[in-house]
Protein backbone atom coordinates (compact mmCIF):
# COMPACT_ATOMS: atom_id res chain seq x y z
CA UNK A 1 0.00 0.00 0.00
CA UNK A 2 2.81 2.40 0.93
CA UNK A 3 4.66 1.48 -2.26
CA UNK A 4 1.63 2.39 -4.38
CA UNK A 5 1.07 5.73 -2.62
CA UNK A 6 4.72 6.78 -2.77
CA UNK A 7 5.17 5.44 -6.31
CA UNK A 8 2.21 7.38 -7.68
CA UNK A 9 3.42 10.60 -6.03
CA UNK A 10 6.95 10.13 -7.41
CA UNK A 11 5.73 9.39 -10.94
CA UNK A 12 3.53 12.52 -10.86
CA UNK A 13 6.45 14.67 -9.73
CA UNK A 14 8.74 13.24 -12.41
CA UNK A 15 6.11 13.79 -15.11
CA UNK A 16 5.64 17.39 -14.01
CA UNK A 17 9.33 18.15 -13.48
CA UNK A 18 10.76 17.79 -16.98
CA UNK A 19 11.15 21.52 -17.47
CA UNK A 20 13.66 23.81 -15.83
CA UNK A 21 11.22 26.72 -15.83
CA UNK A 22 7.72 26.49 -14.42
CA UNK A 23 5.77 27.41 -17.55
CA UNK A 24 2.04 27.12 -16.85
CA UNK A 25 1.00 27.41 -20.50
CA UNK A 26 3.37 24.64 -21.54
CA UNK A 27 2.28 22.49 -18.60
CA UNK A 28 -1.41 22.87 -19.52
CA UNK A 29 -0.58 21.82 -23.08
CA UNK A 30 1.12 18.61 -21.97
CA UNK A 31 -1.66 17.86 -19.47
CA UNK A 32 -3.94 17.19 -22.43
CA UNK A 33 -1.91 14.08 -23.19
CA UNK A 34 -1.29 11.01 -21.09
CA UNK A 35 1.40 11.31 -18.36
CA UNK A 36 4.98 10.85 -19.49
CA UNK A 37 5.69 8.41 -16.65
CA UNK A 38 3.19 5.92 -15.19
CA UNK A 39 3.30 3.44 -12.37
CA UNK A 40 1.87 -0.03 -12.95
CA UNK A 41 0.12 -0.74 -9.64
CA UNK A 42 -1.34 -4.07 -10.73
CA UNK A 43 1.55 -6.13 -9.39
CA UNK A 44 1.62 -4.35 -6.02
CA UNK A 45 -2.17 -4.64 -5.74
CA UNK A 46 -1.91 -8.40 -6.18
CA UNK A 47 0.54 -8.56 -3.26
CA UNK A 48 -1.84 -6.52 -1.08
CA UNK A 49 -4.86 -8.73 -1.82
CA UNK A 50 -2.81 -11.89 -1.28
CA UNK A 51 -1.81 -10.46 2.09
CA UNK A 52 -5.31 -9.57 3.34
CA UNK A 53 -6.82 -12.82 2.06
CA UNK A 54 -4.70 -14.70 4.54
CA UNK A 55 -6.47 -15.73 7.73
CA UNK A 56 -6.76 -12.85 10.16
CA UNK A 57 -3.90 -13.18 12.67
CA UNK A 58 -4.94 -13.50 16.29
CA UNK A 59 -3.49 -11.23 18.94
CA UNK A 60 -2.29 -13.41 21.81
CA UNK A 61 -0.02 -12.87 24.74
CA UNK A 62 3.66 -13.64 24.29
CA UNK A 63 4.08 -12.52 20.68
CA UNK A 64 7.10 -10.38 19.99
CA UNK A 65 7.04 -6.82 18.65
CA UNK A 66 7.46 -7.87 15.00
CA UNK A 67 4.43 -10.19 15.09
CA UNK A 68 2.34 -7.60 16.90
CA UNK A 69 3.30 -4.97 14.33
CA UNK A 70 2.39 -7.40 11.52
CA UNK A 71 -1.07 -7.85 13.05
CA UNK A 72 -1.49 -4.07 13.26
CA UNK A 73 -0.49 -3.69 9.59
CA UNK A 74 -2.90 -6.44 8.53
CA UNK A 75 -5.84 -4.77 10.26
CA UNK A 76 -4.91 -1.33 8.90
CA UNK A 77 -4.61 -2.53 5.27
CA UNK A 78 -7.80 -4.57 5.60
CA UNK A 79 -9.78 -1.50 6.69
CA UNK A 80 -8.25 0.70 3.99
CA UNK A 81 -9.11 -1.82 1.27
CA UNK A 82 -12.62 -2.26 2.64
CA UNK A 83 -13.22 1.49 2.28
CA UNK A 84 -11.51 1.81 -1.10
CA UNK A 85 -13.15 -1.09 -2.95
CA UNK A 86 -16.36 0.00 -4.69
CA UNK A 87 -18.39 -3.22 -4.62
CA UNK A 88 -21.62 -1.29 -5.33
CA UNK A 89 -20.33 -0.40 -8.77
CA UNK A 90 -19.36 -4.03 -9.32
CA UNK A 91 -22.92 -5.11 -8.55
CA UNK A 92 -24.70 -2.39 -10.49
CA UNK A 93 -22.51 -2.86 -13.56
CA UNK A 94 -22.57 -6.65 -13.64
CA UNK A 95 -25.70 -7.97 -11.95
CA UNK A 96 -27.71 -8.07 -15.15
CA UNK A 97 -25.29 -10.68 -16.54
CA UNK A 98 -26.65 -13.14 -13.98
CA UNK A 99 -29.88 -13.14 -16.01
CA UNK A 100 -28.02 -13.57 -19.29
CA UNK A 101 -24.62 -15.28 -18.86
CA UNK A 102 -24.04 -15.80 -22.59
CA UNK A 103 -24.01 -12.02 -23.11
CA UNK A 104 -20.68 -11.76 -21.30
CA UNK A 105 -19.41 -14.89 -19.59
CA UNK A 106 -16.47 -13.12 -17.95
CA UNK A 107 -18.71 -10.56 -16.21
CA UNK A 108 -21.16 -13.30 -15.26
CA UNK A 109 -18.29 -15.21 -13.63
CA UNK A 110 -17.10 -12.07 -11.82
CA UNK A 111 -20.46 -11.31 -10.21
CA UNK A 112 -21.07 -14.98 -9.35
CA UNK A 113 -17.72 -15.25 -7.59
CA UNK A 114 -18.37 -12.03 -5.66
CA UNK A 115 -21.79 -13.21 -4.41
CA UNK A 116 -20.47 -16.65 -3.50
CA UNK A 117 -17.60 -15.12 -1.52
CA UNK A 118 -20.01 -12.76 0.24
CA UNK A 119 -22.23 -15.73 1.09
CA UNK A 120 -19.30 -17.59 2.65
CA UNK A 121 -18.50 -14.54 4.81
CA UNK A 122 -22.11 -14.19 5.94
CA UNK A 123 -22.49 -17.85 6.82
CA UNK A 124 -19.29 -17.72 8.85
CA UNK A 125 -20.64 -14.83 10.95
CA UNK A 126 -23.94 -16.70 11.23
CA UNK A 127 -22.21 -19.58 13.00
CA UNK A 128 -20.85 -17.27 15.71
CA UNK A 129 -24.32 -16.55 17.08
CA UNK A 130 -25.34 -20.00 18.27
CA UNK A 131 -28.69 -20.76 19.84
CA UNK A 132 -27.02 -20.85 23.28
CA UNK A 133 -25.68 -17.32 22.80
CA UNK A 134 -29.05 -16.11 21.59
CA UNK A 135 -30.84 -17.60 24.59
CA UNK A 136 -28.29 -16.20 27.05
CA UNK A 137 -28.45 -12.65 25.66
CA UNK A 138 -31.07 -9.97 26.30
CA UNK A 139 -32.51 -8.61 23.08
CA UNK A 140 -35.54 -7.06 21.38
CA UNK A 141 -36.31 -10.47 19.91
CA UNK A 142 -36.42 -12.06 23.35
CA UNK A 143 -38.67 -9.25 24.65
CA UNK A 144 -41.24 -10.02 21.95
CA UNK A 145 -41.09 -13.79 22.39
CA UNK A 146 -41.43 -13.60 26.18
CA UNK A 147 -44.47 -11.33 25.82
CA UNK A 148 -46.12 -13.69 23.33
CA UNK A 149 -45.50 -16.63 25.67
CA UNK A 150 -47.96 -15.11 28.15
CA UNK A 151 -51.49 -16.45 27.80
CA UNK A 152 -52.79 -13.10 29.05
CA UNK A 153 -50.93 -11.01 26.46
CA UNK A 154 -53.04 -8.78 24.22
CA UNK A 155 -50.17 -8.43 21.74
CA UNK A 156 -50.78 -10.08 18.39
CA UNK A 157 -48.27 -10.22 15.56
CA UNK A 158 -49.73 -9.51 12.14
CA UNK A 159 -46.52 -9.53 10.13
CA UNK A 160 -42.77 -9.79 10.60
CA UNK A 161 -40.25 -8.43 8.12
CA UNK A 162 -36.47 -8.29 8.29
CA UNK A 163 -33.58 -7.00 6.21
CA UNK A 164 -31.26 -9.29 8.15
CA UNK A 165 -29.72 -12.17 6.18
CA UNK A 166 -30.01 -14.50 9.20
CA UNK A 167 -33.27 -15.56 10.83
CA UNK A 168 -32.22 -15.14 14.45
CA UNK A 169 -35.81 -14.56 15.50
CA UNK A 170 -36.87 -17.96 14.16
CA UNK A 171 -33.92 -19.64 15.87
CA UNK A 172 -34.72 -18.00 19.19
CA UNK A 173 -38.41 -18.90 18.94
CA UNK A 174 -37.52 -22.57 18.57
CA UNK A 175 -34.84 -22.41 21.26
CA UNK A 176 -37.16 -20.86 23.87
CA UNK A 177 -40.15 -23.07 23.04
CA UNK A 178 -38.82 -26.59 22.74
CA UNK A 179 -41.56 -29.18 22.40
CA UNK A 180 -43.92 -27.06 20.27
CA UNK A 181 -44.41 -28.12 16.65
CA UNK A 182 -43.89 -25.85 13.64
CA UNK A 183 -47.57 -24.97 13.20
CA UNK A 184 -47.97 -23.96 16.85
CA UNK A 185 -44.84 -21.81 16.72
CA UNK A 186 -45.94 -20.03 13.55
CA UNK A 187 -49.46 -19.44 14.86
CA UNK A 188 -48.29 -17.94 18.13
CA UNK A 189 -45.03 -16.19 17.24
CA UNK A 190 -45.28 -15.61 13.50
CA UNK A 191 -42.40 -16.05 11.07
CA UNK A 192 -39.87 -13.68 9.51
CA UNK A 193 -40.07 -12.56 5.89
CA UNK A 194 -36.51 -11.79 4.84
CA UNK A 195 -37.00 -8.94 2.40
CA UNK A 196 -33.36 -8.76 1.36
CA UNK A 197 -32.90 -12.51 1.00
CA UNK A 198 -30.49 -14.37 3.20
CA UNK A 199 -28.74 -17.55 4.26
CA UNK A 200 -30.32 -20.63 2.72
CA UNK A 201 -31.95 -18.72 -0.15
CA UNK A 202 -30.65 -19.03 -3.70
CA UNK A 203 -31.64 -17.59 -7.05
CA UNK A 204 -31.83 -19.66 -10.23
CA UNK A 205 -31.21 -17.21 -13.10
CA UNK A 206 -32.04 -19.84 -15.71
CA UNK A 207 -35.61 -20.22 -14.42
CA UNK A 208 -35.89 -16.89 -12.58
CA UNK A 209 -36.96 -18.72 -9.44
CA UNK A 210 -36.14 -18.83 -5.74
CA UNK A 211 -34.70 -22.00 -4.18
CA UNK A 212 -34.57 -22.69 -0.44
CA UNK A 213 -31.69 -24.88 0.73
CA UNK A 214 -31.02 -24.50 4.44
CA UNK A 215 -27.46 -25.05 5.66
CA UNK A 216 -28.36 -28.15 7.72
CA UNK A 217 -30.24 -29.62 4.76
CA UNK A 218 -27.26 -29.04 2.46
CA UNK A 219 -24.85 -30.73 4.86
CA UNK A 220 -27.19 -33.72 5.27
CA UNK A 221 -27.53 -34.13 1.49
CA UNK A 222 -23.79 -33.74 0.95
CA UNK A 223 -23.11 -36.46 3.52
CA UNK A 224 -25.77 -38.78 2.09
CA UNK A 225 -24.48 -38.48 -1.49
CA UNK A 226 -20.80 -38.74 -0.61
CA UNK A 227 -19.39 -41.72 -2.55
CA UNK A 228 -22.72 -42.52 -4.23
CA UNK A 229 -22.09 -42.50 -7.97
CA UNK A 230 -25.80 -42.54 -8.86
CA UNK A 231 -26.77 -39.60 -6.66
CA UNK A 232 -26.54 -35.96 -7.66
CA UNK A 233 -23.38 -34.46 -6.10
CA UNK A 234 -24.17 -31.96 -3.33
CA UNK A 235 -20.65 -30.89 -2.44
CA UNK A 236 -21.33 -27.61 -4.28
CA UNK A 237 -24.11 -25.52 -2.76
CA UNK A 238 -24.16 -23.32 -5.86
CA UNK A 239 -25.20 -26.15 -8.17
CA UNK A 240 -28.82 -27.31 -8.16
CA UNK A 241 -30.12 -29.96 -10.59
CA UNK A 242 -27.13 -29.31 -12.86
CA UNK A 243 -27.92 -25.59 -12.99
CA UNK A 244 -25.81 -22.78 -11.51
CA UNK A 245 -27.53 -20.89 -8.72
CA UNK A 246 -26.39 -17.76 -6.94
CA UNK A 247 -26.86 -16.66 -3.31
CA UNK A 248 -29.99 -14.57 -3.08
CA UNK A 249 -29.53 -11.45 -1.02
CA UNK A 250 -29.74 -7.75 -1.74
CA UNK A 251 -26.62 -5.81 -0.83
CA UNK A 252 -26.33 -2.06 -0.28
CA UNK A 253 -26.58 -1.38 -3.98
CA UNK A 254 -28.95 0.26 -6.40
CA UNK A 255 -29.66 -3.13 -7.97
CA UNK A 256 -32.65 -4.93 -6.43
CA UNK A 257 -33.63 -8.00 -8.49
CA UNK A 258 -37.28 -8.63 -7.65
CA UNK A 259 -38.68 -10.23 -10.79
CA UNK A 260 -39.01 -13.68 -9.19
CA UNK A 261 -42.65 -14.54 -8.44
CA UNK A 262 -41.75 -15.86 -4.98
CA UNK A 263 -40.12 -12.58 -3.97
CA UNK A 264 -42.93 -10.46 -5.40
CA UNK A 265 -45.46 -12.52 -3.42
CA UNK A 266 -43.34 -12.19 -0.27
CA UNK A 267 -43.53 -8.40 -0.45
CA UNK A 268 -47.21 -8.37 -1.37
CA UNK A 269 -48.20 -10.73 1.47
CA UNK A 270 -46.26 -8.73 4.04
CA UNK A 271 -47.80 -5.48 2.79
CA UNK A 272 -51.31 -6.93 3.15
CA UNK A 273 -50.50 -8.18 6.66
CA UNK A 274 -49.25 -4.74 7.66
CA UNK A 275 -52.55 -3.23 6.61
CA UNK A 276 -54.29 -5.27 9.33
CA UNK A 277 -52.03 -3.94 12.08
CA UNK A 278 -52.81 -1.05 14.44
CA UNK A 279 -49.18 0.07 14.48
CA UNK A 280 -45.95 -0.75 12.70
CA UNK A 281 -42.85 -0.91 14.90
CA UNK A 282 -39.43 -0.53 13.28
CA UNK A 283 -36.18 -1.46 15.04
CA UNK A 284 -32.63 -0.90 13.82
CA UNK A 285 -33.55 0.12 10.27
CA UNK A 286 -31.98 3.32 8.90
CA UNK A 287 -34.37 3.99 5.97
CA UNK A 288 -31.42 4.53 3.62
CA UNK A 289 -31.98 5.43 -0.03
CA UNK A 290 -30.61 2.01 -1.05
CA UNK A 291 -33.64 0.49 0.67
CA UNK A 292 -36.18 2.51 -1.28
CA UNK A 293 -37.99 -0.74 -2.20
CA UNK A 294 -38.81 -1.10 1.53
CA UNK A 295 -39.28 2.60 2.27
CA UNK A 296 -42.02 2.69 -0.35
CA UNK A 297 -44.05 0.18 1.66
CA UNK A 298 -43.77 2.28 4.82
CA UNK A 299 -44.64 5.49 2.99
CA UNK A 300 -47.77 4.01 1.42
CA UNK A 301 -48.94 2.51 4.72
CA UNK A 302 -48.58 5.86 6.50
CA UNK A 303 -49.87 8.17 3.75
CA UNK A 304 -52.53 6.05 2.06
CA UNK A 305 -53.60 3.56 4.73
CA UNK A 306 -53.36 5.86 7.75
CA UNK A 307 -51.08 3.55 9.76
CA UNK A 308 -48.94 4.63 12.72
CA UNK A 309 -45.20 4.09 12.22
CA UNK A 310 -43.11 3.84 15.40
CA UNK A 311 -39.34 3.87 14.94
CA UNK A 312 -37.18 2.96 17.93
CA UNK A 313 -34.11 5.15 18.27
CA UNK A 314 -31.06 5.09 20.54
CA UNK A 315 -29.90 8.52 19.34
CA UNK A 316 -29.98 10.67 22.48
CA UNK A 317 -28.00 13.52 20.89
CA UNK A 318 -30.95 14.84 18.87
CA UNK A 319 -34.44 15.86 19.94
CA UNK A 320 -37.29 13.48 19.11
CA UNK A 321 -39.04 16.14 16.99
CA UNK A 322 -35.90 16.59 14.90
CA UNK A 323 -35.57 12.83 14.39
CA UNK A 324 -39.23 12.55 13.37
CA UNK A 325 -38.79 15.33 10.83
CA UNK A 326 -35.67 13.67 9.42
CA UNK A 327 -37.47 10.32 9.21
CA UNK A 328 -40.29 11.90 7.21
CA UNK A 329 -37.70 13.32 4.80
CA UNK A 330 -36.12 9.89 4.33
CA UNK A 331 -39.51 8.34 3.66
CA UNK A 332 -40.48 11.35 1.47
CA UNK A 333 -43.66 11.91 3.42
CA UNK A 334 -44.81 15.50 2.88
CA UNK A 335 -48.49 15.32 3.84
CA UNK A 336 -48.85 17.14 7.19
CA UNK A 337 -51.47 14.77 8.60
CA UNK A 338 -49.40 11.75 7.60
CA UNK A 339 -46.31 13.27 9.23
CA UNK A 340 -48.14 13.27 12.57
CA UNK A 341 -48.42 9.48 12.34
CA UNK A 342 -44.63 9.04 12.19
CA UNK A 343 -43.34 8.56 15.74
CA UNK A 344 -39.81 8.18 17.11
CA UNK A 345 -39.45 6.43 20.46
CA UNK A 346 -36.21 7.16 22.31
CA UNK A 347 -34.82 3.97 23.87
CA UNK A 348 -32.01 3.47 26.37
CA UNK A 349 -29.40 1.41 24.52
CA UNK A 350 -28.39 -0.73 27.49
CA UNK A 351 -31.73 -1.39 29.19
CA UNK A 352 -34.15 -1.02 26.22
CA UNK A 353 -36.29 1.12 28.54
CA UNK A 354 -38.25 4.25 27.66
CA UNK A 355 -39.57 7.13 29.80
CA UNK A 356 -43.37 7.21 29.88
CA UNK A 357 -45.58 10.28 30.37
CA UNK A 358 -45.29 9.96 34.15
CA UNK A 359 -41.50 10.00 34.01
CA UNK A 360 -41.27 6.30 34.86
CA UNK A 361 -38.96 3.88 33.06
CA UNK A 362 -40.63 0.94 31.36
CA UNK A 363 -39.66 -1.66 28.77
CA UNK A 364 -40.18 -0.43 25.20
CA UNK A 365 -42.69 -3.17 24.36
CA UNK A 366 -44.74 -2.60 27.53
CA UNK A 367 -44.85 1.10 26.71
CA UNK A 368 -46.17 0.50 23.18
CA UNK A 369 -48.77 -2.04 24.33
CA UNK A 370 -50.00 0.34 27.06
CA UNK A 371 -50.04 3.33 24.72
CA UNK A 372 -51.90 1.68 21.85
CA UNK A 373 -53.98 -1.06 23.48
CA UNK A 374 -55.96 -2.95 22.38
CA UNK A 375 -53.30 -3.50 19.78
CA UNK A 376 -52.16 -5.90 17.10
CA UNK A 377 -48.63 -4.81 16.32
CA UNK A 378 -46.81 -5.50 13.09
CA UNK A 379 -43.33 -5.79 14.58
CA UNK A 380 -40.68 -5.19 11.96
CA UNK A 381 -37.34 -6.65 13.12
CA UNK A 382 -34.94 -4.73 10.90
CA UNK A 383 -31.16 -4.90 10.82
CA UNK A 384 -28.64 -6.96 12.71
CA UNK A 385 -29.56 -8.77 15.91
CA UNK A 386 -28.66 -6.53 18.87
CA UNK A 387 -27.91 -9.11 21.52
CA UNK A 388 -26.73 -6.62 24.11
CA UNK A 389 -28.89 -3.61 23.23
Amino acid sequence: MLTIICGVNISEKISGGLFLVNNNKLQKFFNKFSPRFNMDIGRESDHIFDFIQQKQPALVEGKDEVERFSILVWNLIYKLCAKAIDYQKLLDDNFRYIMSPKTNWAKFTKIMMFLQTAYDVITESNHRLTIDKLKASESYYKDIIQELQKDSSILHIKGLGSSNYNDYYGKLVKGLNEGMDENELKERFGSISRLNGGVGEFYNPYKNSLIIIEEDEFKAEAKATDGNQDAEPRNNRFLFKNQLITPFFFTQSGTKPMTSIDISCRYADLYRNYQEADAIVVIGFNFNSDDSHINTIFRDLVEEKGKILISLSIDSDHEVDTQEEELCKKLRIDDKEAMKRVKVLLIDKKTRFVQNEKGQSTLWLDYIIERYKPISVSKVAWGAMQTKA
